[in-house]
């Protein structure tokens, strides 16, 4: 068992705010689901889900819509540097954005249309 004070690094995040909502795992294989205020849900797992470390926290993003001639769409989630300190059975309350970008058209690897969500949640440790 752990002790009250260990530190521990949350492995579950729940989200949503304008419309959207996102749960994303860490813990063994990666997993992220996504539904936007249109009710479309999608999941990815695995390689389908790109994290990078940065100072801000990790950047996790998926690829929402891919064509070869048409362009993309892509969500990226901030989770921001937290840490929970006892069992972190109790879910923390955090804030965060995610970022729908979609660059579609003939310009599609130069604009993008950009869809910010503001987004509240808990971030625990299971």
């Amino acid at each position: 068992m752990l002790a009250q004070s260990q530190v521990l690094q949350p492995n579950l995040f729940i989200f949503s705010g304008d419309g959207a909502k996102i749960t994303y795992s860490s813990k063994e294989q990666s997993h992220l689901d996504f539904e936007d205020s249109e009710g479309g849900k999608t999941s990815f797992s695995g390689n389908e889900i790109r994290v990078e470390n940065t100072s801000l926290g990790k950047l996790v993003t998926v690829t929402l819509d891919l064509t070869t001639d048409a362009g993309s769409t892509s969500l990226t989630l901030l989770i921001p540097r937290i840490r929970l300190t006892g069992l972190g059975s109790t879910p923390q309350p955090i804030q965060t954005v995610a970022i729908k970008a979609d660059r579609r058209g003939p310009n599609a690897g130069h604009d993008a249309i950009v869809e910010i969500y503001k987004l509240q949640g808990t971030a625990e440790s299971r």
